[in-house]
C-alpha cells in the first residue's frame, strides 16, 4: 500500500493511526498486517531503512508522511518545509537532496485506575493512547554551521495536530524558524540558539 494509493483508512480497530513504511521497490511494511488484522504488530526495527522512500501514519481518512529524499512533510496533500533564517541568510532544514531516514515514531499513553476498586484489595487499570507522533532526526553542515534537526508531527486525540521542532547548532545564532506550506510562509517563530543547546518549538499546524 503506497500513500498515494491509500484512502487513509485502515481496519485496525484498536488504534486511530498506524505507521506505514514505503519502499523504493514498491514494497511496504505496515504496523499491523492489514489483511489478517493480527493483534501482534510488526516491530519498528523491522523497517528496512535502506529501502525507505516514505514514512508516516494513516488513519481516519488522513495520510501524514514525509519523503525520505528531502524530509518534506506531506499532511493530507499539503507540503510543509522548514528553514532557519539568521542575518538575512535562509538555511533549508528540509527540502534538500539528502537522506532523511533516521525515522521516529511513538505513542503517548496514559493509564487510569479506579481508586474504589483498590479498597477491597483488587483494582483495574485502563490504558489508552492520547497522542501519535512521527518524524525524523538529521545532522548536517551548511556554511560551516553544524545543525541538529528533529521535526515531529504530533496528533493528539481530540485536539489539533502540531509540529514539535527541535533544533541545535554548534555556534550561537539569533534567528527564526520559518514554516512554509506549499511554498507560502505560514509560520515564523523566534528561535535563538545557544551553542550546543537545543531549542524546542511547538507550532500548531494550519
Amino acid at each position: 500500500m503506497l500513500f498515494n494509493q491509500s484512502n487513509g483508512v485502515h481496519p485496525i480497530k484498536t488504534q486511530d493511526f498506524i505507521w506505514l513504511a514505503n519502499y523504493y521497490d514498491g514494497g511496504y511494511l505496515t504496523e499491523y498486517n492489514l489483511e489478517t488484522q493480527e493483534s501482534s504488530p510488526h516491530r519498528f526495527y523491522q523497517i528496512d531503512k535502506s529501502k525507505l522512500v516514505q514514512f508516516g501514519l494513516i488513519g481516519h481518512g488522513s495520510k501524514l508522511f514525509f519523503n525520505i529524499a528531502d524530509g518534506v512533510f506531506d499532511i493530507n496533500g499539503h507540503k510543509f518545509g522548514i528553514s532557519y533564517v539568521v542575518n538575512g541568510k535562509e538555511y533549508n532544514l528540509n527540502g534538500r537532496c539528502l537522506i532523511y531516514n533516521d525515522i521516529i515514531t511513538y505513542k503517548d499513553c496514559v493509564s487510569e485506575a479506579i481508586p474504589q476498586l483498590f479498597r477491597g484489595g483488587s483494582g483495574e487499570f485502563t490504558n489508552k493512547i492520547v497522542q501519535y507522533s512521527f518524524g525524523y532526526k538529521k545532522k548536517f553542515v551548511m556554511d560551516g554551521i553544524a545543525f541538529k534537526f528533529q521535526p515531529l508531527v504530533s496528533i493528539p486525540c481530540n485536539n489539533q495536530a502540531y509540529m514539535n521542532i527541535k533544533i541545535a547548532s554548534d555556534v550561537d545564532l539569533n534567528g527564526k524558524v520559518i514554516i512554509r506550506r506549499g511554498g507560502i510562509k505560514v509560520g515564523e517563530i523566534d528561535a535563538p540558539l545557544q551553542k550546543d543547546h537545543s531549542s524546542i518549538i511547538n507550532w500548531v499546524m494550519k
